[in-house]
């Protein structure tokens, strides 16, 4: 209890999940529905539309008593002081998504076989060829995969995905390879399994341990689970609970980050940023530059010319006075060496 009162204190926030609301999607997409692509995955539309309170105490509690087992094939917790353990297949059902006894881990597809935390290990993200039809063509490789590149659909996808099924905040100049290939299944229909991302995020927010940035994750999933324990009798203090996430209020097209005009705005400041990197460039070849005529002036002194010849006469005549040692003259020594010849230049 000691630990839990402890953790209590730290105020680790709770990410702000939204609900998604399929017709302001559709505005925002300009007009492209967007509930078939999530329609495709069983019991998906019900967990990002309908699900959004949420009992804080049960969540803490949930977070702070979790384990994850190695192979994710069941995990424990603490729920009104009794033990509780979960497997696959339970939380399937709990979730109202399939089981699968071979899933189709994204972050497996991400991380490979690492194990957590798995951001700070080397992502790989999708090919070229498969994360081209994410991206406004022509998509070359090496293109920057960036938010403002992404086609008008699979960013208003995309943007709707940050905050509801893969909840992220920051890194918005930019696009995770998880966030790639979740939003590559999306739209192109690809089936993926639900629990295993809802548990890999779950064992990423244990090994955030307590720290600043750590947010507690899916509490609405994960208080619907917790509320259809021990015969469904928790279900009135869920639906009773003041704890609610707000619905998702996407981008219009004539939001300027979204169209032409929100993509020349996107586009804006990379052009800056390129255009200050190169001013930077520009200040490095100058002070090389510097460096070496100063270089060359303290090399002049080595160099005697004749005034009275030109590099434009026949005869002309380079030659280069090599300083000695006082000691290159005795006998049998190796700096002994004869002075260079003159350089006639042809």
């Amino acid at each position: 209890m000691a630990f839990y009162y402890a953790y209590c204190k730290l105020g680790v926030k709770f990410s702000e999940h939204r609900r998604l609301h399929w017709g302001s999607l559709r505005v925002s997409a300009g007009g492209v529905p967007i509930l078939p692509l999530f329609e495709v995955y069983p019991g998906l539309c019900a967990l990002v539309r309908d699900r959004d309170r949420y009992v804080r105490e049960w969540v803490r509690v949930f977070y702070a008593t979790l384990f994850v087992d190695e192979d994710r094939q069941f995990i424990e917790f603490m729920f009104q002081g009794r033990h509780c353990t979960l497997t696959r297949q339970m939380l399937a059902t709990l979730l109202g998504v399939p089981h699968t006894d071979e899933p189709h881990s994204l972050h497996h597809l991400t991380y490979g076989d690492v194990d957590p935390p798995r951001p700070p290990h080397r992502p790989y993200p999708p090919p070229d060829e498969e994360a081209s039809r994410l991206f406004i063509q022509p998509f070359l490789p090496g293109t920057p995969r960036v938010p403002d590149k992404l086609t008008p659909l699979a960013k208003t996808v995309h943007l709707a995905l940050r905050r509801s099924l893969l909840y992220r905040l920051g890194y918005n100049d930019g696009i995770t390879a998880l966030q790639q290939w979740l939003l590559l299944h999306i739209l192109t229909v690809r089936q993926f399994d639900i629990v295993d991302l809802f548990i890999c995020e779950l064992e990423e927010v244990i090994y955030d341990g307590m720290t600043a940035h750590c947010q507690q994750l899916f509490a609405h999933w994960i208080s619907w689970i917790l509320a259809q324990l021990g015969e469904n009798v928790y279900i009135d203090e869920l639906q009773h609970s003041r704890s609610v996430f707000k619905e998702y209020t996407p981008p219009s097209p004539r939001d300027g980050r979204l169209g032409p005009r929100g993509q020349r705005q996107e586009q804006r400041p990379l052009d800056e940023r390129a255009i200050a990197k190169g001013r930077v460039r520009d200040e490095e070849r100058a002070a090389e530059d510097a460096a070496l005529d100063e270089a060359e002036a303290q090399l002049l002194g080595f160099f005697t010319v004749d005034t009275d010849d030109s590099e434009d006469d026949k005869d002309y005549t380079l030659t280069i006075s090599i300083p000695r040692a006082a000691d290159d003259d005795k006998a049998g020594t190796s700096r002994g060496l004869a002075p260079a010849p003159p350089v006639t230049a042809a």
